[in-house]
């Protein structure tokens, strides 16, 4: 590839609007399995190897769901000045990160940082790493450009013996944009529900089985079929989750679940 890029190396951070910040708690660490690692009046966060993912309360009028996304980079004021030179509005924050509206990027609010040596390694909770984020969009190849545009153009992302264009790497990881998937029905109804930004994610849990085994048993709401198991926004409060094994890590989602 040629010209500047921009490259994501890994998910930092992800956070998620609530509409009620205790009872979402109580359903990730009764239902899930999960214990936040740190919980004050206005946040909840849940350790993952090297990441953490955020519950907030949702603000007047938002939806819950995924509010916004943080990946990590080499340097974030390089970033902004290829994510500038695209004609894409990016801001620098006092601790030197830099954040994108979700206006600029498919309903996805991101913010680019440096990789945090503190954060934690392993994870105590049943999950250890984000492995990706479905982002749905109203056109595929529309969004395709779009962040083309902000971040430079990216190598096609090789995904289950495949390679998708519309795959953005995140280091082992990856954001999938999509306007169907292969259920082009539930995706559609969040589009219209929503508009564009986050649909689901898919989390590595460090024992596929026994995690299932004991949501099922803890009363989570679970879609299966595909080889693929979901839990429904329902049990988690605003997202949809793909439960995951290690060995899947590059496998994209085959299809995206009716009913979510």
């Amino acid at each position: 590839m040629t010209g500047p890029r921009v490259t994501f190396l890994s998910f930092a951070a992800i956070t998620i609007a609530v509409s009620d910040l205790e009872a979402a708690v109580a359903a990730w660490r009764d239902q899930l399995g999960w214990s936040p690692g740190a919980v004050s009046a206005g946040r909840a966060a849940f350790p993952l190897d090297g990441a953490v993912i955020e519950l907030v309360p949702a603000a007047a009028g938002q939806p819950p769901g995924v509010a916004a996304v943080a990946v990590t980079v080499d340097d974030p004021v390089a970033a902004a000045g290829v994510i500038r030179s695209g004609g894409v509005h990016a801001d620098l924050t006092a601790d030197g990160a830099v954040v994108l509206p979700g206006r600029e990027l498919n309903g996805v609010a991101l913010s680019l940082r440096r990789p945090a040596a503190a954060l934690p390694r392993t994870s105590p909770g049943p999950f250890t790493r984000i492995n990706h984020v479905v982002v749905a969009v109203d056109d595929d190849d529309a969004a395709q450009r779009t962040w083309t545009r902000a971040f430079g153009a990216w190598p096609a992302h090789s995904v289950g013996g495949r390679e998708h264009a519309h795959h953005v790497p995140v280091g082992a990881a990856w954001f999938g944009l999509t306007a169907a998937g292969t259920d082009a029905g539930a995706l559609r109804r969040f589009l219209d529900r929503r508009g564009e930004g986050v649909y689901a994610l898919g989390l590595i849990a460090g024992d596929q089985g026994r995690t299932l085994d004991r949501l099922r048993r803890n009363g989570a709401r679970l879609i299966a079929g595909a080889g693929q198991t979901f839990i429904h926004p329902a049990s988690t409060h605003g997202v949809l989750i793909e439960v995951m094994a290690e060995w899947r890590t590059a496998a994209p989602p085959a299809r995206l679940p009716a009913g979510s």
